[in-house]
């Protein structure tokens, strides 16, 4: 069986972990942490403890801004040293699964392996919350748009030995002599938000650092205000799926932009 592990960066985001990290348990991922200064107690939880599929959890200070540019820099050097057939660049508000249904993230990767792909790209299902009030993302994540900004964007997944890296393109896109793309495109679902009340505190008054913003990332989440953050419930761009693990039969059409910079009249 081969070996497959995710690394994943956080602060204070144990509300998703607790999801996240026991999926990729149930997959039998292994799992790099890079914890960013966190202070919400998961770490020290029962939850966290009682989980088997934690290689090592890797500090990294927290300097009061958000630092793509070394979680990046960060996780190249962990995967120099993993011992590994796999990669898996993941945040903690992520689900990543098969094409056809919830799960089968080991089993995929496998199948593209013994097909001598070593990259695999996902398409972004952004899950959003029904009812604005209520913190469920298993249930109540419901509403969904495709973000397709560009073809081939979301290389989350590839085989350590190509010796590819996707720090020149903000964690999406992998750089390489030898990438070889299953066109198997996989799911990630990205619950952005938890409710309402979240996606103000989690994106009013985010800082990035010099670092990020030199490169040109983030152009799109530097500009949030109380009126742009508002979820869109009405808007006819959303799918309402029947729970958040359900898999579209049909994808929505692509959007190239997140529901903030869309402008509609939510009224």
């Amino acid at each position: 069986m081969i070996n497959i592990t995710a690394i994943i960066c956080a602060r204070n985001e144990g509300v998703y972990l607790k999801h996240s990290l026991q999926y990729l348990e149930e997959q039998e991922i292994e799992v790099v942490l890079v914890n960013n200064g966190d202070d919400d107690n998961y770490l020290q939880s029962k939850d966290f403890k009682k989980l088997t599929n934690i290689v090592s959890v890797v500090e990294f200070p927290y300097h009061g801004y958000f630092d793509l540019s070394k979680q990046l820099e960060i996780k190249e050097q962990i995967v120099e040293k993993l011992n590994t057939n796999w990669i898996i660049h993941q945040d903690s508000d992520e689900i990543l699964h098969a094409q056809e249904t919830w799960g089968g993230l080991r089993d995929s990767i496998a199948d593209e392996d013994a097909k001598g792909f070593n990259v695999l790209n996902f398409n972004e299902l952004v899950m959003l919350p029904l009812n604005p009030d209520i913190d469920d993302i298993l249930e109540n994540n419901r509403l969904c748009y495709l973000f397709e900004p560009k073809p081939l964007r979301l290389m989350r997944a590839w085989k350590k030995d190509a010796y590819l890296s996707n720090n020149n393109h903000g964690g999406h896109m992998l750089e390489g002599n030898n990438i070889n793309i299953s066109p198997k495109k996989m799911i990630l679902k990205h619950f952005i938000v938890r409710t309402q009340k979240h996606a103000f505190s989690k994106y009013l008054n985010r800082l990035f650092s010099d670092s990020d913003i030199k490169r040109g990332w983030h152009g799109n989440r530097r500009n949030f205000t109380l009126d742009n953050l508002k979820i869109p419930y009405n808007s006819k761009r959303l799918l309402l799926l029947d729970n958040p693990k359900v898999v579209p039969i049909k994808m929505p059409p692509p959007q190239i932009k997140h529901f903030w910079e869309w402008g509609e009249d939510l009224s």
